[in-house]
């Protein structure tokens, strides 16, 4: 009798964990719609990390070393908790985005059976700046490029040019996808993450990609994928 009732426990608390668990949500948008988005959220970040450096800039004439430094402590605290109320609201911590980037298969080397792709999709981001610094996490394929246009910084998503991607496949392979060039995407799995600590009076944005596929988007034919542990 104990052990049915062990057992009947056990299945309860292994439903409740499962069920516990946040489920992710997946929000599939197009390259300019997730820069809109990403710029939607560094604008509510940059706002409160604007207020928090305006209020502590400097010492009230009346207050003593002492009573500013606290209030500094206080106001940064204020500046954490309102960021992490954006993460809460905006459910950034179950939800990933989707964003497809238009691959285009440069050349095949037919003797090493290596196709080279290549991607000149770019999604305009904010640059980092005095509020808010730009982040994407390291990995092998997904960066931030920064250039300077007419006195003005901008900074872009972008696939790594360099070194140039290399999708190893067989000949027929090659040429069914060469025939098919229209549909073929980078679809990457990325998440924006509000969570990473100060840098100084600083608040961070990160991009953390998560998955990274190489497929044929009109019958969903994937044909190189990659997973990346965060």
């Amino acid at each position: 009798m104990k052990l049915i009732t062990f057992c009947i426990l056990f299945s309860l608390l292994f439903t409740v964990t499962i069920f516990s668990q946040p489920k992710v949500q997946e929000e599939i948008l197009a390259p300019e719609q997730f820069g809109d988005t990403f710029k939607s959220i560094w604008n509510e970040v940059k706002k409160i990390t604007e207020k928090f450096q305006e209020q502590t800039a400097k010492k009230n004439e009346f207050e003593t070393s002492t009573e500013f430094q606290k209030r500094v402590a206080r106001e940064r605290e204020m500046m954490i908790k309102n960021i992490s109320t954006i993460n809460t609201e905006k459910k950034l911590s179950t939800k990933t985005f989707v964003v497809l980037f238009k691959a285009e298969l440069s050349q095949y080397n037919a003797d090493k059976q290596e196709y080279t792709v290549k991607s000149s999709t770019k999604i305009l981001i904010p640059p980092t700046s005095e509020q808010v610094q730009i982040e994407c996490s390291k990995n092998p394929y997904l960066t931030i490029s920064e250039m300077i246009q007419k006195a003005y910084k901008f900074s872009y998503l972008v696939l790594r040019s360099e070194p140039d991607f290399i999708w190893r496949t067989d000949n027929a392979t090659a040429k069914l996808a060469k025939s098919n060039e229209t549909n073929i995407f980078f679809k990457v799995w990325m998440k924006v993450d509000l969570t990473q600590p100060l840098i100084k009076n600083q608040a961070q944005v990160v991009i953390k990609p998560t998955k990274i596929v190489l497929l044929n988007n009109a019958n969903n034919t994937v044909y190189w994928t990659k997973d990346f542990v965060q």
